[in-house]
C-alpha cells in the first residue's frame, strides 16, 4: 500500500482501530459475558476516549490532537504490554491486578483461535500510535532516533577518552 495513502488517511485508520477496539471490548464483556480483569479496565480507560477524540479529529482533519492523545496511547500500551507479559510469564503477574475476571490474564480468551486479548490490545495501541506518527511524518520516531544517535556518539566519545587516558 502506498505510504502517501496511509499518511492521508492515518487519522481515519487510527479512529477506526480505536472504535473497533472499543466496540470489541464492550462486545466481549456485555454480550459474551467475560468479566474484565483490572488490567482490561485500565486499558479501557485509555482506549475509550480515543474513539471519541480521534473520531472528532478525523472528521475535522485536525492533526494537532495527536500530541494530546499520545500519552493515552503510551500509557495504554504499557498496560497492555504488561498484561501480555503476565500472560506469557505468569510469575510476573501481580495479584493486585487480577480482579474477578482472570480469563484474560490467564490467556483463556482468544480471538481467531490464537490471538489473546492482551496481545490484541497491545497491537491496537501500537498500530494507532504508528498511524498517528505516520501522519506527522514519523516525528516521534525521528526524535527517538535522534536521541539514541546522540547518546551513541556521546558514549563513543566518552569511551574513546577513557581508552586514550588509560593508554
Amino acid at each position: 500500500m502506498n505510504i502517501k495513502i496511509l499518511k492521508k488517511y492515518g487519522l481515519y485508520l487510527s479512529w477506526l482501530i480505536a472504535l473497533v477496539s472499543t466496540l470489541g471490548s464492550i462486545f466481549f464483556s456485555d454480550v459474551l459475558n467475560y468479566v474484565p480483569c483490572n488490567l482490561c479496565w485500565y486499558q479501557r480507560i485509555f482506549m475509550f476516549p480515543l474513539s471519541i477524540l480521534l473520531g472528532i479529529a478525523a472528521y475535522k482533519n485536525e492533526k494537532s490532537i495527536i500530541s494530546y492523545v499520545r500519552p493515552l496511547l503510551l500509557i495504554g500500551m504499557v498496560v497492555a504490554f504488561y498484561q501480555f507479559i503476565s500472560e506469557v510469564f505468569p510469575s510476573v503477574a501481580l495479584e493486585v491486578f487480577c480482579g474477578e475476571g482472570k480469563e484474560c490474564v490467564e490467556g483463556k480468551v482468544v480471538v481467531l483461535g490464537f490471538i489473546s486479548l492482551a496481545f490484541l490490545g497491545f497491537m491496537s495501541f501500537l498500530s494507532i500510535f504508528c498511524f498517528l506518527d505516520l501522519v506527522l511524518d514519523f516525528f516521534f520516531l525521528k526524535q527517538v532516533g535522534r536521541f539514541f544517535l546522540i547518546l551513541f556518539f556521546k558514549l563513543r566519545h566518552i569511551l574513546h577518552k577513557y581508552i586514550t587516558l588509560k593508554n
